[in-house]
């Protein structure tokens, strides 16, 4: 006879010990004992060039929070740069503002692909052309409407996955319809924040690809 209830409890308590041996793991391997403040943030190389390239490109990017977050999750950004730009804007959260009584929500040029103190991101999403050109101006909306400018909280949040999720939502894409799918995991678990009333732009919705968006904190989510 089958045990439906014990069957559960039994999947529940492996995955318990796999992520436990996991922790145990990464601690082990010395990967908690990181100083932010010498982990590299240059760029992975991986953004095109402004100086090559003269179309608009946006680009969503993930990479591993630092520390013992990176096992739970990953910090999230935007990156835009509009046709003929010389240099990108980056969209993102910053918890560790918080603490010192600054805006977490952080846009000013940067470099696009900056490692996440050490970890190396990864491309999400990449829009390019007429299509990134049309999708800017409503992440920008989007970016300056974000209703929690100045507060953040590892979980539920809102951080910084709120934050992409908030722009995500907003519409932020031409008619031609480009979209950054929303990841399953990690955003819909994360406080939700307002959605733009659907009159406020005329385009169509920009979502995150599938990912894990996880916890993060001072170089984190």
């Amino acid at each position: 006879m089958r045990h439906p209830l014990r069957n559960s409890l039994t999947i529940i308590l492996v995955v318990l010990l796999l992520t436990l041996i996991s922790v145990f793991i990464v601690g082990a391997s010395g990967a908690w004992n990181k100083d932010w403040r010498t982990a590299s943030r240059e760029s992975a190389g991986i953004a095109p060039d402004p100086a090559r390239t003269h179309e608009a490109v946006v680009q969503l990017y993930a990479a591993r929070a630092f520390n013992w977050r990176g096992i739970f999750g990953v910090h999230t950004w935007i990156a835009t740069k509009e046709a003929g730009a010389p240099a990108y804007v980056v969209y993102q959260v910053v918890g560790w503002r918080a603490y010192r009584n600054l805006p977490v929500r952080v846009v000013r040029e940067d470099v696009p692909d900056r490692l996440w103190f050490d970890s190396r991101p990864r491309v999400l999403a990449d829009l390019r052309g007429a299509v990134a050109e049309r999708a800017i101006p409503g992440i920008k909306e989007a970016a300056e409407s974000y209703p929690y400018p100045e507060s953040y909280r590892l979980w539920p949040g809102p951080n910084s996955n709120t934050f992409t999720a908030y722009v995500a939502r907003s519409r932020t894409g031409a008619a031609g319809g480009a979209a950054l799918q929303r990841p399953r995991q990690g955003l819909s678990r994360r406080r939700t924040v307002p959605r733009p009333h659907p009159q406020q732009h005329r385009l169509a919705a920009l979502r995150l690809r599938r990912s894990r968006c996880g916890a993060g904190g001072p170089g984190g989510a």
